[in-house]
């Protein structure tokens, strides 16, 4: 559960960075804008590696199915 919070709090940090006025109204310069984008995507994916991790256990424990693959089995969807 800690982890779990934590991957939260870096997630909901980076979001709170990212709402500051220069970035929302575009007027940071180009490297700023990159280091928003940079911590928010490793945050996203640091969260997502967790998430994936635990829904195997659940599906584990739950049905009896453990994937040859372990988290790297289980598909989400990133927006693309």
């Amino acid at each position: 559960m800690q982890q779990l919070l934590a991957a939260s709090d870096q997630y909901l940090s980076e979001v709170s960075i990212d709402q500051h006025h220069d970035a929302i109204a575009g007027t940071a310069m180009q490297y700023v804008t990159n280091d928003y984008q940079t911590k928010l995507v490793q945050a996203a994916v640091s969260g997502e590696a967790f998430a994936k991790e635990h829904v195997a256990k659940v599906i584990n424990f739950k049905t009896g199915i453990l994937s040859k693959n372990g988290a790297a089995s289980v598909l989400t969807c990133s927006g693309k």
